[in-house]
């Protein structure tokens, strides 16, 4: 739930800043959704969130942590990722996710 990511985020949030580690979050979001929803369905709208949740779920490390945040948008928190390897990060999932083929009937 939000709530769950939320209090995650602070406890990560507090544990970077007590043991000066870097910590990097991401708001993920599917561009044009809201389209895509009206031309094919809600159906279509869930199918596509799951396979990208799945995605990143098999993309990230056990280590991270992802969730379901307000308005079809996902929180990821990299905890020990600094700001280079939050920008590698988050190229290399955006590459993967828009390498997918989602198909739906």
């Amino acid at each position: 739930s939000y709530a769950q990511i939320v209090h995650l985020l602070k406890a990560e949030f507090a544990r970077a800043r007590r043991y000066q580690i870097p910590l990097a979050c991401f708001v993920v979001r599917v561009d044009r959704l809201e389209s895509l929803r009206d031309l094919y369905g809600y159906r279509a709208k869930g199918f596509i969130l799951d396979r990208v949740v799945r995605v990143l779920r098999r993309e990230i490390r056990a280590c991270d942590v992802l969730g379901q945040a307000p308005d079809d948008q996902l929180l990821l928190i990299a905890p020990h990722t600094d700001r280079e390897g939050a920008r590698a990060m988050g190229e290399r999932l955006r590459a993967t996710i828009a390498a997918c083929d989602f198909e739906v009937e």
